[in-house]
């Protein structure tokens, strides 16, 4: 699909993340498959940054875990991944496994954020805001369509 371009994951970033060069667009999709049986939603929206609320509704689906729904439970969280602190996460209510880093995080078809880490004793989710993805990445954007499924 593409080559690596950039990447975020450093010491007091806001953002674990990364960007890739298209190489052939036709294998990039703006659909966000989110059930076993390949069910699929449109993305039609990105949240702000500052629009997201603490007991909101989000889903994932990753790559270990599949897709599963639960509540935005704090909105400012430091986050020590391996080593490295991330500042400005988002705390999910639920619990993730390896291989789910990456992972879209959305409710229906609006765009929230990127899995980012999990805390190893309890497995509870991070992720890392899509605003700061836009703030982070020149010339980043979201494909959006009405049409996808």
């Amino acid at each position: 699909m593409g080559a690596p371009k950039s990447s975020s994951y450093f010491e007091g970033s806001s953002l674990d993340g990364g960007s890739i060069t298209l190489t052939n667009q036709r294998n990039a999709g703006v659909c966000t498959y989110t059930t076993g049986d390949n069910v699929c939603a449109d993305v039609t929206s990105v949240q702000s940054k500052s629009n997201d609320v603490v007991g909101e509704t989000v889903c994932m689906s990753g790559w270990a875990t599949g897709y599963k729904c639960g509540t935005l439970r704090d909105r400012d969280v430091t986050v020590n991944a391996s080593g490295v602190h991330l500042y400005h996460q988002r705390q999910w209510s639920d619990k993730v496994n390896f291989g789910d880093s990456g992972a879209p995080m959305f409710n229906g078809g609006l765009a929230k954020g990127v899995m980012s880490s999990m805390d190893v004793n309890t497995q509870i989710g991070y992720y890392s805001h899509i605003g700061y993805l836009a703030s982070y990445f020149s010339g980043f954007s979201v494909a959006t369509t009405s049409n996808c499924c």
